[in-house]
């Protein structure tokens, strides 16, 4: 999701990053001349949950348009949040006017070119902060409306509910040292830290590659996502409860995982939602499982209350998240390679080195480390010779080093976290030849850590193969 770029106005605006979820706008302005004016919506809105006092929150929202690209800076947005005037104190960021139960905001759309489907977050912040004597389970609603000169705004109406449940998951355990055809366990288990029972629990599970489901259940869906070579195994699972306050439980059966091939550095992905909570995920084909139900099992029964189940979450308390990971490392290998190259050409020629990376597996390598262990390509040009052009996934190792751009050495990327067994990345370098010197060579090598800095020695870990780890570029 992107924010508007700076204009000319901007300056002359306090303007506030974050986003607001449950309105939305409508306003159709007098269009200026015969050319139909672009058509700014906003996206649809999740029900937002309350927290008790003295907890806040700042709904989120987001806009979409019809054009391919947009630059609107005169947009006024009126908030009227008569609505929530029984169940919440209203406050607003400093681009907006407060009049009693209207603000009204600036808000700059000014994006330039836009690409389909693309959403842009507001720059309107809305608290909200429930009243003392706001009843659990209360609703309550505003309307968003817009105007411009520049745009047709149009808006909708965003719902508050007071309170809801939290569930709130432990850290299920990580492990390593598993061996490749084997089944993991891993338990998934939570509290219910809100105000309000749930009267079911969705657990969204996501398998990296290397791990698949050993065991489907009646009342679970599955599905992928990503690539083929390296897709995501996903489940969805709706467990009935009540989950009453304070409740802890768990499901009944942990999350069996079988271990794959191309298992490495792999990980089981946990989410807990409330039913009415979105999943944010989109465009998966799910199919319905068979089997058993899975069912809960209660740990800590928590506390009776009188207050209505809710079908939405509320905010977390500090330290505690619906998200947790569980690492499960396997014993075994992910070779990674080289290829060389050779040319021949005259003095005051050029010629191009074509040469690779790749990866033999068997593994999958997922590195979540942001890059760490993920190996790099580094070349260095024949000696006699000045560097002329790279591909575009090969730099110099110093960007603003006119004798590294001139004759390198040059660092080259994958430029992916996540790389399958089978993977090729195609490199180039075209050089001119200065001095013709038979049996000139320069070199190809396999690096470690990051492509910023000096290239550091090759030290994966999980490549017991030293033999592929270099190659030769031979000029003449």
């Amino acid at each position: 999701m992107r924010s508007a770029r700076p204009t000319r106005r901007l300056a002359a605006s306090a303007v506030a990053f974050a986003a607001l979820a449950t309105g939305l706008l409508a306003a159709a302005p007098a269009q200026a001349d015969s050319q139909a004016l672009p058509v700014v919506r906003l996206t649809a809105l999740p029900t937002v949950a309350l927290p008790s006092a003295p907890a806040t929150v700042q709904p989120n929202w987001s806009y979409r348009t019809n054009a391919s690209s947009l630059n609107v800076d005169d947009a006024v947005i009126s908030v009227d949040f008569s609505g929530l005037a029984h169940i919440a104190k209203v406050s607003f960021s400093d681009n907006c006017t407060v009049a009693g139960t209207v603000a009204t905001c600036t808000e700059f759309l000014d994006y330039g070119a836009v690409s389909k489907g693309e959403t842009f977050g507001s720059q309107i912040q809305m608290t909200l902060k429930a009243l003392k004597s706001a009843k659990l389970g209360t609703k309550g609603s505003y309307t968003v409306s817009g105007t411009s000169s520049e745009a047709t705004i149009v808006g909708r109406t965003g719902t508050v509910v007071v309170g809801g449940p939290a569930l709130s998951l432990d850290q299920p355990p990580s492990q390593s040292g598993v061996a490749v055809g084997s089944t993991v366990s891993e338990p998934v288990r939570f509290t219910n830290s809100g105000d309000r029972p749930a009267p079911s629990v969705k657990v969204l599970l996501r398998a990296s590659p290397g791990l698949v489901f050993a065991t489907h259940y009646a009342n679970c869906t599955y599905g992928t996502a990503g690539d083929p070579d390296v897709s995501t195994d996903l489940a969805l699972c709706t467990v009935a409860g009540p989950i009453q306050v304070g409740e802890v439980a768990e499901l009944a059966d942990p999350v069996q995982l079988q271990v794959t091939q191309a298992a490495l550095l792999t990980y089981l992905d946990i989410q807990t939602f409330a039913p009415g909570d979105a999943t944010g995920l989109s465009g998966i084909t799910w199919t319905q499982g068979s089997g058993d139900t899975l069912a809960l099992t209660v740990i800590d029964p928590g506390q009776s209350t009188t207050a209505p189940a809710g079908r939405f979450s509320t905010s977390f308390p500090d330290n505690e998240s619906n998200y947790q990971i569980a690492s499960v490392q396997a014993d075994n290998t992910a070779d990674f390679g080289v290829t060389g190259s050779s040319a021949s050409a005259a003095a005051g020629a050029t010629a191009t080195f074509d040469f690779t990376g790749y990866a033999a597996g068997p593994a999958t390598l997922f590195d979540r480390s942001g890059g760490e262990l993920v190996p790099g390509v580094v070349v260095t040009p024949p000696p006699g010779t000045t560097v002329v052009s790279s591909s575009s996934n090969c730099q110099p190792w110093q960007q603003d080093n006119p004798d590294a751009t001139a004759h390198g050495p040059y660092v080259c990327d994958f430029n992916s976290f996540l790389i399958p067994a089978g993977t090729t990345a195609d490199f180039s370098l075209t050089v001119h030849v200065d001095t013709s010197t038979p049996g000139a060579q320069g070199s190809v090598a396999l690096f470690s850590g990051p492509s910023t800095g000096s290239p550091s020695p090759y030290t994966f870990p999980y490549d017991p193969n030293t033999a592929n780890d270099t190659a030769v570029l031979a000029l003449n």
